[in-house]
This record gives C-alpha cells, sequence and structure tokens, in this order.
C-alpha cells in the first residue's frame, strides 16, 4: 500500500481525520503532528515503519481535513482527549502503545494524569485544572 486510507472519528462533536497505513497484524504506532502540520507530513516515515507497525496519523482538531472547534477550544486537554477517542475508535490500549514523536514528549504525561485508568481519575485532573474546567472522559 502506497497512500494510507482516509478515516473519520468523532470527539466532542467535531468530524476529526485519520491517515490509516494498515498493517493489522503489527502493534499500532500513532505518529502525531505539531501545531501548523497535518497528518500527511508523516507520509515518508509512515511508508518505511509500515512493515513493522500498523501506523495512524491524525490530523489534530483544526489541522487537515479535521473539523475546526466550534467556540475555538483548542487546549491541550482537548487535544489529549482526542487521542483518546482516537485509541477507543481503533481498540488500542493506549497504556500499552504510546503516541510518538513532537506531542508525546509532553502529552503522555498529561494523558495519564487525565486517564490513568482509561476513564479518568477525578483527583488526578483536578491537580491541573481549576474546578469546572476538567474535560470529562464519558463525554
Amino acid at each position: 500500500m502506497s497512500e494510507p486510507k482516509d478515516c473519520f472519528y468523532t470527539s466532542h462533536g467535531l468530524r476529526l481525520h485519520y491517515a490509516d497505513w494498515r498493517n493489522d497484524s503489527a502493534p499500532p504506532l500513532l505518529l502525531i503532528h505539531g501545531g501548523g502540520d497535518h497528518c500527511r507530513s508523516w507520509d515518508r516515515l509512515a511508508r518505511e515503519l509500515r512493515p513493522h507497525f500498523h501506523v495512524v496519523a491524525p490530523d489534530l482538531r483544526g489541522h487537515g481535513d479535521s473539523d475546526w472547534t466550534k467556540g475555538g477550544s483548542y487546549a491541550l486537554s482537548e487535544y489529549v482527549y482526542d487521542i483518546v477517542r482516537l485509541y477507543e475508535t481503533l481498540g488500542i490500549e493506549a497504556r500499552q502503545h504510546p503516541s510518538s514523536l513532537p506531542w508525546a514528549a509532553w502529552s503522555h504525561d498529561l494523558l495519564w494524569e487525565l486517564y490513568p485508568e482509561g476513564q479518568g481519575n477525578r483527583r488526578a485532573r483536578q491537580r491541573h485544572y481549576p474546578a469546572g474546567r476538567v474535560p470529562r472522559a464519558d463525554a
């Protein structure tokens, strides 16, 4: 396969896009772009990694073929929530198969604080967010 399959999922009412390079027998690997970029920035690397991984590259909200937010919410917690929803959509156990590259350096600590059991932990989330501003794991 030289081109990925264009796929979509929903998070907080947004239609979000991801490129799925398929290789269902291999372990999953998410390649997450940085700000001002899009999922197809990973094409060259994804082609190289595909024989070894099931490569998935999402377009973050407001990027590429994904919807822009309603009301302009681009907080880090929203991006983390979107990635959790993508893991759920793909049936991936996030703790066993982390995301990779630039986004992972600063997001995984927050991901595990927000969702240590996969569904969230209120006490851990309250350390990072004031009351009323915590993203809900079940939303």
